[in-house]
């Protein structure tokens, strides 16, 4: 805990500062929340925030408090840290007199200790959980008020000073290269639960502690309060207390509960199901209005109480939450004559925004790490629904910085645990690609082509002498539903050539290669679409098994997968004119690998590919049974997912825009659009996308069996072209009526 009181003579206009820590911090001023950061990056970007702290101050004395922490062997894997450390400077000699310096009063906070968890703890039912520890506070050992401007901290230590903080590229004798946070600060907004759904001991359904009227629990109880969100939420619960000394309250958070066979069914039916879940615990004092609020977020739709009460009352004042997310404003709009489609797109709107944090998380509850794979499909659905490139732009540069010297970008990032997924280095350059087509900063993207071509050279020291990648051990991840099948390839020989991987590192170069020449670099562009035609050439030749129609996994023909099928039509592999028959196999296929909710995203794309959008709306079915659960957000993998906020789920939301509506760039930086619904069954779909110069709007109806007629409504400056059964028509800027 540190603290510095100062004095001003009278209230500033304008007061700025840049605060930072390692590895978290929260910082007050005169006893009031201002900020909590840094915003996640690793040593070589350490992010800071800058702030004008003038609407707190006043004449007078003031104090500047800051509560930091650093979960040390149990921090989340997606923390990198050095050690425990906090800086605070002024921006201008006005200020000066707030630095972080001797002057400074610290305590080491002994009332917290840390609620530990392993990944594949048994307690969590043995699933992956890296998210990090939790707290305990003991409330008798904590200096309540501390935070507060009237605290008397003459008892506390001066602050020791350990280096000086500078910019990243200045040489300076620390590891923290502070670079400005790129991204705004967080919003926090104050909601109520939505119910108490159960309770053991003295309370039954209907109480209204969650409004804010107290509840006592007597001594020598144990209580068990089972509150309901309705939704999922991420955020930071607060739970306000008086008296209770010697009592224990454990706070359980669970996006979903449990039956006995630790599936999770109906997420609004309660009866004979359990909580599994990360916890903390806050052991009052017994003072009045003690405020527990956990060090950092935490993620629930369910969150239990299990109170056991000592010799004394404990009275429960309040029960609330702030939710946490980035603050961006949707502005994508989607209908149709369906209503089946509106909550998929209200779960994949919800999903994407509750992961827009600090950076683009891939799940809220068990990782909150970025996975290139999710990410790639995060973005996409983000920029389509928001128009804010803030993310997506950090989101490339950090992969980007992860890149190790044999080339490959790490598979998460940030993160203190290396971890390698090739194939998802690979989805870095196509992300670059993405971007590349939907905004008009060229210059941004010209800053990864060095970082590109590592990735690609190291892919291309893999090759066999057939000229296909092999099966090595760490070319492992495909899909969720791919392990088994991946483990049967391996089986038969480290020198196997993949299908999935030698035509997914085809597509890439066939990406890299409009990059390079997009940006003067023919040599580069040429050769990445040699090396792409040759492993198109050699996988044919190797894999395609002409009795079943479909390419199989690897040369010996023996495995079959939609994951093959799909990129052999990507990278048109298989020969453009025999495409639509193969999608019509792959799809009809029993025996061959079905894709899981990941890489249903690139199935679409390859319906979206042959014009066949309009079988889209028969891939939805993981989707439908999501709703049907009462899921409010999308889930990792199809049937009972262990992640109920998973953005690579939230792929409808792209191409209910990009394919139903049809609305995607024609040209790179979307300098036109190209308009092209697929609606298949559908008798009428209206949408609205965000363009780096407005809105795109577009009102669409069908007429008779083949007709189409509505209204596109393009911002200022943009123009582009309908198409509709083989027929284009000229759009310009502005509002128009079109039939075709």
């Amino acid at each position: 805990l540190f603290r510095k009181s100062f004095a001003l003579p009278g209230a500033p206009e304008a007061f700025r500062v840049h605060v930072s820590a390692d590895n978290r911090y929260r910082l007050f001023v005169n006893g009031a929340p201002v900020a909590s950061g840094p915003a996640q990056s690793d040593l070589r970007n350490w992010r800071f925030e800058t702030l004008d702290l003038a609407p707190y101050l006043r004449p007078g004395q003031n104090t500047l408090a800051a509560v930091v922490w650093n979960g040390g062997e149990y921090r989340p894997i997606a923390q990198i840290t050095h050690r425990t450390g906090f800086v605070l400077q002024g921006d201008a000699e006005a200020e000066q007199a707030v630095n972080t310096d001797a002057s400074w009063r610290v305590l080491r906070d002994t009332a917290y200790a840390q609620v530990q968890f392993a990944d594949n703890d048994p307690r969590m039912a043995w699933n992956y959980y890296v998210a990090g520890g939790l707290d305990s506070l003991r409330g008798a050992a904590h200096p309540w008020g501390w935070e507060q401007p009237g605290f008397d901290d003459a008892a506390w230590a001066a602050a020791r000073p350990l280096d000086r903080g500078a910019p990243a590229g200045v040489e300076s004798h620390q590891k923290w290269q502070l670079t400005p946070r790129p991204v705004p600060l967080l919003e926090e907004k104050k909601m109520r639960f939505e119910r108490l759904a159960r309770a053991e001991g003295p309370l039954r359904p209907g109480g209204d502690f969650l409004q804010g009227e107290p509840v006592v629990i007597p001594p020598r109880t144990r209580a068990v309060l089972l509150v309901d969100n309705g939704l999922l939420s991420t955020g930071y619960p607060e739970l306000v207390t008086s008296g209770g000394a010697g009592a224990e309250v454990r706070i359980v958070y669970a996006e979903a509960l449990y039956d006995a066979q630790n599936r999770k069914g109906r997420r609004d039916q309660i009866e004979g199901k359990r909580m599994i879940g990360v916890y903390d615990v806050f052991l009052p004092d017994g003072g009045a209005r003690r405020l527990f609020r956990p060090l950092w977020v935490r993620s629930y739709r369910y969150v239990q109480l299990e109170i056991t009460t000592a010799g004394a009352p404990l009275t429960l004042e309040d029960f609330y939450h702030y939710e946490t997310a980035y603050p961006a404003v949707r502005k994508a709009a989607f209908a149709s004559d369906d209503p089946s489609l509106t909550p998929i797109f209200e779960a994949g709107w919800r999903t994407v925004r509750l992961n827009a944090q600090d950076v683009l998380v891939s799940d809220l509850y068990w990782e909150r790490l970025p996975y290139i794979g999710d990410t790639k499909i995060h973005a996409l659905a983000w920029y389509y629904m928001t128009g804010d490139d803030l993310l997506y732009k950090q989101a490339l540069e950090q992969f980007d910085d992860s890149r190790v010297p044999e080339g490959l970008t790490q598979s998460r990032y940030p993160a203190d645990l290396e971890q390698f997924t090739p194939l998802y280095a690979l989805v870095w350059v196509t992300m670059v690609h993405d971007f590349w087509m939907l905004h008009p900063d060229a210059a941004f993207t010209r800053q990864f082509l060095p970082g590109i071509e590592q990735v690609l050279g190291w892919f291309e020291r893999q090759r066999t002498p057939e000229g296909l990648i092999p099966t090595l051990y760490h070319l492992d991840f495909v899909d969720s539903g791919y392990s088994e099948q991946w483990a049967k390839i391996r089986a038969e020989g480290p020198a196997t050539g993949s299908a999935v991987h030698s035509l997914f590192y085809a597509w890439t170069l066939d990406q890299a290669a409009a990059l390079f020449r997009a940006h003067g670099r023919a040599y580069e562009a040429d050769r990445c679409a040699a090396q792409a035609a040759a492993l198109k050439r050699a996988v044919y030749a190797l894999c395609w098994d002409a009795g079943r129609g479909l390419l199989s996994d690897t040369p010996n023909k023996r495995l079959f997968s939609q994951h093959a099928n799909v990129m052999a039509i990507l990278t048109d592999a298989a020969p453009p004119a025999a495409q639509p028959a193969l999608l019509e196999r792959l799809l009809a296929a029993e025996d061959a690998l079905p894709v899981d909710i990941y890489f249903r995203f690139y199935l679409g794309r390859a319906l979206r590919k042959l014009g066949a959008g309009g079988r889209y709306l028969e891939l939805l079915g993981p989707w439908r049974r999501m709703i049907a659960d009462g899921m409010h957000t999308v889930g990792e993998v199809g049937a009972n997912p262990r992640s109920e906020a998973h953005p690579w789920a939230a792929s409808p939301n792209y191409e209910f825009l990009a394919m139903l509506a049809g609305i995607e760039p024609a040209e790179p930086g979307f300098k036109t659009v190209r308009i092209a619904p697929e609606p298949g069954p559908l008798r009428r779909v209206s949408a609205a996308v965000p363009h780096p110069l407005g809105l795109i709007e577009v009102r669409f109806e069908r007429e008779g069996a083949s007709g189409l007629r509505g209204s596109v409504r393009l911002p200022a400056g943009l123009t582009g072209v309908l198409e509709w059964e083989g027929k284009k028509i000229a759009l310009r800027s502005g509002a128009q009526e079109v039939r075709l």
